[in-house]
């Protein structure tokens, strides 16, 4: 507990540099990474928005609110269904590229 604490009070003063800068370039940076021609952490590019969404709030935020980042998916047949839906209702009225 108390070691739970002291990195909790030590997050709270940690000021990171990337979380000051405008929405707008931030999306423009996470819009970037996700692109499918990006380097991927993961053996599909469109994993991209559910890793950045897990980084911090803000993130998450702007992942979420991004249609555009929810554009490019890679479907196989072990793909769960719910990610398409996922997805499907994250891209919003953008247009998806699937990949089967």
């Amino acid at each position: 507990a108390q070691r739970q604490k002291l990195y909790k009070e030590s997050d709270a003063i940690i000021v990171y540099p990337i979380l000051s800068l405008p929405t707008e370039i931030t999306t423009e940076i996470l819009h970037r990474w996700c692109a499918p021609n990006a380097p991927s952490p993961g053996p599909y590019s469109s994993e991209g928005p559910l890793l950045l969404a897990q980084i911090c709030h803000q993130w998450r935020q702007i992942v979420i609110h991004t249609p555009e980042l929810w554009r490019d998916l890679y479907f196989t047949d072990n793909s769960p269904v719910n990610l398409f839906k996922l997805w499907l209702n994250r891209s919003g009225n953008i247009p998806l590229e699937l990949e089967l």
